[in-house]
């Protein structure tokens, strides 16, 4: 639950479909947008100006680098719907079972999970909220990391959820809530 005049970042933010989801809650937030893609960036600009909402302010930021920083912006609340695996797609695209997706799970998407959360973190404010998403089912990229990130990052974990779409054809989601503690 948002309030008016928060400002919100969406950190990986893709076509725009969190941002979209934040301003259908309240209309009165304000939002940043980064993705380390300038050609999904420009669909993200195209859907909220066909929706009549505002368009935020957006950059291309790669935030796996540490030294990623935004001076003087503090956010009441930063979205991170990082890049996973995408084992939670594969009820829609099969294909992938095919693929030997653990070995790149340890190599690439979790250090590169745990570098986008650490990167963005010190742009949070204190006692507000870090949102952490995957579109995956693996452990180790969900409840794994999100007990990496309490035992080496200051943030208290509020809430987990699974969002089971394998059933509709739809994604399966993994989301935590996390609040930063200083």
């Amino acid at each position: 639950q948002s309030h008016p005049d928060e400002y919100w970042w969406d950190a990986c933010a893709g076509a725009g479909g969190k941002s979209l989801l934040l301003k259908e809650e309240n209309s009165d937030i304000k939002l940043f947008a980064t993705d380390i893609r300038d050609n999904i960036l420009k669909i993200y600009y195209d859907r909220m100006k066909k929706t009549g909402y505002k368009v935020p302010q957006i950059e291309v930021a790669d935030l796996s680098l540490p030294d990623y920083i935004l001076p003087g912006k503090q956010f009441d609340g930063i979205v991170v719907d990082v890049p996973c695996s995408g084992s939670g797609t594969w009820a829609r695209s099969p294909e992938w079972l095919q693929k030997n997706i653990k070995s790149r799970l340890i190599e690439h998407f979790i250090p590169l999970q745990r570098s986008i959360v650490s990167t963005v973190l010190p742009s949070l404010k204190v006692d507000f909220p870090l949102i952490y998403i995957t579109c995956s089912v693996f452990k180790e990229e969900n409840e794994e990391n999100i007990r990496y990130f309490l035992d080496h990052l200051p943030l208290r974990l509020e809430k987990t959820a699974y969002l089971e779409g394998y059933g509709s054809d739809s994604d399966t989601l993994f989301i935590a809530r996390l609040t930063k503690l200083f």
